[in-house]
């Protein structure tokens, strides 16, 4: 895919990640949806340091953030509830916004 930026032109392949279909579904809000998980796991993007108008900033895996394996989420969600599930996937979330939280506390603004 050709894109444009500030009249620079690149290419841009989005990754393609190929998905099956696990045997837990529920229904929500009269819809049924179903959990859906990697085939194979994605590739880890490298971390780097870098600086944009003078405040430091740092990509990839912030240092205070816990990584989990995919295989141990995938083994701890066996035979657990829909709900239990939902609940596993909302305090995920949770965790997240609040490392990227402190990540911002973190910075030096000077």
């Amino acid at each position: 895919m050709k894109l444009t930026y500030r009249g620079t032109q690149y290419d841009f392949t989005p990754t393609q990640v190929e998905l099956e279909t696990t045997e837990t579904k529920g229904i929500y809000r009269g819809l049924e949806w179903r959990f859906r998980k990697p085939k194979k796991n994605a590739v880890q993007q490298p971390s780097l340091k870098l600086m944009y108008r003078g405040v430091a900033y740092q990509t990839g895996n912030v240092e205070t953030e816990e990584v989990v394996p995919q295989k141990a989420i995938a083994s701890e969600t066996e035979g657990f509830s829909v709900q239990g599930l939902a609940r596993a996937l909302m305090v995920g979330r949770k965790k997240k916004s609040k490392l990227r939280e402190q990540s911002l506390l973190v910075r030096d603004f000077s």
